[in-house]
C-alpha cells in the first residue's frame, strides 16, 4: 500500500515516468495524455486517455487521486496537455487538503517566444495559487551540455532530479512549501 501517486501529464510526463518508475515500488504511478501510442508504450500501472472527453478524463484523475494522501504530478510546459490539466488538477488535489507537488519542465528557447510565454503563464498562474512549482528549466541543459557532455547526459541527470524530488516528498511527513527549484 502506498501513500503517494504520481502522475505524469502529457508527452514529458509520461516519459519522466517512463524513466523513473523502475526505481520506485512503494509509488503508485499513473499517465493521462491525448497520445494513445505513448499511453500503450507507458510503464506505468494505470494510464487515461484525455482524447475523446477531457472533462471527463479530468474527473477520473481527480478521482484516482482520492486514496493517496500525497499527489505530485509532473509535466513538461509549454505544449499542451500538461500545460492545460496540471493548473487544475493541481488547484483541485489541494482543495482536498492533498500535499501536493507539481514537477514541471520549461522548454528550450528554440521552441520558440510562443511556447516559453505559455509555459511561464502557466507557472505564473500555479504560483498565484500558491502551488508547491519545482521547475526544470530544459534550456540549462544546453549549459550542461557546454560542459563536455552531451544532452543524454542531461536528460538523464533531470530523470535523477526529478527521482530525488519524489523522493524527498515521500519521506516528508509535512506538505511541502510553495518554491520553486531550478536544476
Amino acid at each position: 500500500n502506498t501513500n503517494v501517486i504520481v502522475i505524469g501529464l502529457g508527452g514529458a510526463g509520461g516519459h519522466a515516468i517512463n524513466s523513473i518508475a523502475a526505481s520506485f515500488e512503494d509509488i503508485s504511478f499513473m499517465v493521462a495524455d491525448t497520445d494513445k501510442h505513448a499511453l500503450d508504450h507507458s510503464l506505468a500501472k494505470n494510464t487515461l486517455s484525455l482524447n475523446e472527453d477531457k472533462e471527463k478524463g479530468l474527473l477520473e484523475i481527480i478521482r484516482a487521486i482520492e486514496p493517496y494522501p500525497v499527489v505530485v504530478f509532473i509535466a513538461g510546459l509549454g505544449g499542451n496537455t500538461g500545460t492545460d490539466v496540471m493548473p487544475f488538477l493541481a488547484t483541485e488535489a489541494t482543495a482536498k487538503r492533498r500535499p501536493v507537488t507539481c514537477i514541471v519542465t520549461t522548454p528550450f528557447e528554440y521552441e520558440g517566444a510562443y511556447k516559453n510565454k505559455i509555459a511561464q503563464t502557466a507557472l505564473e498562474e500555479m504560483r498565484s495559487k500558491k502551488l508547491c512549482v519545482m521547475e526544470i528549466n530544459n534550456q540549462d541543459l544546453v549549459k550542461y551540455a557546454d560542459k563536455g557532455r552531451t544532452f543524454a547526459d542531461g536528460f538523464r541527470a533531470v530523470d535523477a532530479a526529478i527521482s530525488a524530488l519524489i523522493m524527498e516528498v515521500t519521506k516528508s511527513t509535512l506538505p511541502p512549501i510553495p518554491r520553486c527549484i531550478s536544476y
